[in-house]
């Protein structure tokens, strides 16, 4: 029998082979079926007492994972972002499709004329923005797409804990000060550099039209640090852009510190530059990273 992909446990299951006692207390999922892009909404991710240490590996691995699992291909994540709000955890998912069939892989069936089925099971409850019940299935027009919120009908567990501390503290143990090798007045001088020379691009889903600069094989992003909307980009100013992101093959994230940081990492030092190594990234690679951006400046001046 195929196994049920439910939502609640999405962020192990999409990207982990691993027994991770990690689930969320609810769930939300839009399929936008015109753009082939899935958006997956974790809300209040929590374990057991029993589990913490299991879970606090197990979150550390998920940060880290930037791929699903081969079983879910020819599906593809596009970014993902852990954060934490009012002492609870959250994750969203970004993925996209090729094809309608390919949802099947996460649970969704197809019919002959491309309409999407999900199971309903009875311990779960349902919030549909869209679609129907249906006997044992939830039903949904191709031309609506998908969008509804799945949790539990009762949380019957003992001991159950948020993960966002652990969040917290991991995140904390990520970020590496690098300001001997990339120093304050480089970042500004770099800030500055491409907010003149560079245009504005969006490069990943839970930010909006950045400031943007192709270094010819490789390209960095101004970045404020925070989910913002693209209605705020016309309040900002360039001492709000604290994070360059370097994208090649992977991310590379560099935090100024500030008076005023990002609320999710407040703890900066003022005038320090750190990498925030999310996912076993190479310190050396980062290093001739600037090297180059160093050189790209100096020629242009």
């Amino acid at each position: 029998m195929e196994e049920i992909k439910i939502l609640l446990f999405a962020l192990v299951s999409f990207l982990s082979q691993e027994d991770i006692p990690i689930a969320a207390k609810s769930a939300e999922i839009d399929i936008n079926t015109t753009t082939k892009q899935i958006t997956i909404h974790q809300n209040d991710i929590y374990s057991l007492d029993p589990y913490k240490e299991q879970a606090k590996a197990g979150l550390d691995s998920l940060m880290r994972t930037t791929a699903l699992v081969e079983g879910l291909f020819p599906i593809k994540m596009t970014s993902k972002h852990i954060y934490e709000e009012d002492g609870k955890l959250y994750a969203v998912l970004y993925l996209n499709y090729e094809d309608v069939k390919d949802l099947r892989k996460i649970s969704f069936h197809s019919d002959a004329n491309g309409s999407l089925s999900y199971p309903y099971m009875e311990s779960y409850e349902y919030e549909l923005q869209t679609g129907r019940k249906d006997g044992r299935y939830i039903r949904f027009d191709t031309n609506t797409g998908v969008k509804f919120k799945m949790k539990r009908k009762e949380l019957l567990f003992d001991g159950i804990y948020s993960l966002s501390k652990d969040w917290k503290a991991l995140e904390k143990e990520k970020f590496v000060e690098i300001s001997d090798v990339f120093s304050k007045k480089d970042f500004e001088k770099l800030r500055k550099f491409i907010l003149k020379k560079g245009d504005w691009r969006t490069f990943r889903n839970f930010d909006n039209n950045n400031p943007h600069f192709n270094f010819t094989d490789f390209d960095v992003y101004l970045a404020t640090g925070d989910q913002r909307s693209i209605f705020e980009n016309g309040d900002l100013k360039p001492k709000d852009f604290i994070e360059l992101v370097i994208q090649d093959k992977g991310y590379y994230s560099v935090y100024l510190g500030q008076d005023k940081n990002s609320k999710e990492w407040p703890n900066l030092e003022n005038g320090k530059v750190y990498w925030h190594n999310r996912a076993y990234g190479d310190e050396v690679a980062l290093g001739e990273y600037f090297e180059k951006i160093k050189a790209n400046m100096h020629s242009k001046e």
